[in-house]
């Protein structure tokens, strides 16, 4: 995505595909919901340097983690077969939120 962006400095990455701001678009908003929905609200703390009289943040908080592997672990339990078709409507559907960009 970022390549794709800064196409000045990434010139072989230009993608210049029908609907690639869209896709564009859709990509960084999965990013932002992510980044929203699992934000880190660990304590950022600052301490002061008398040398520098300045204050600096401290990289030595620690973090609440997910278990990545348990994350992992669930999805490929309960991911789809490969017997899916998307050309079967599913008649119990649940509605879709419409996305406005």
């Amino acid at each position: 995505i970022r390549k794709t962006m800064e196409s000045d400095h990434y010139p072989d990455m230009h993608i210049s595909l029908p609907g690639n701001e869209i896709n564009l678009s859709h990509c960084l908003d999965s990013i932002r919901q992510s980044l929203m929905c699992s934000s880190d609200v660990s304590l950022i703390v600052w301490k002061w340097d008398e040398e520098a009289e300045q204050s600096f943040p401290r990289g030595d908080v620690v973090h609440r983690c997910r278990d990545f592997d348990r994350i992992k672990e669930w999805a490929l339990e309960n991911q789809l077969d490969n017997n899916f078709n998307t050309s079967i409507h599913a008649v119990n559907s649940l509605p879709m939120p419409m996305l406005l960009y």
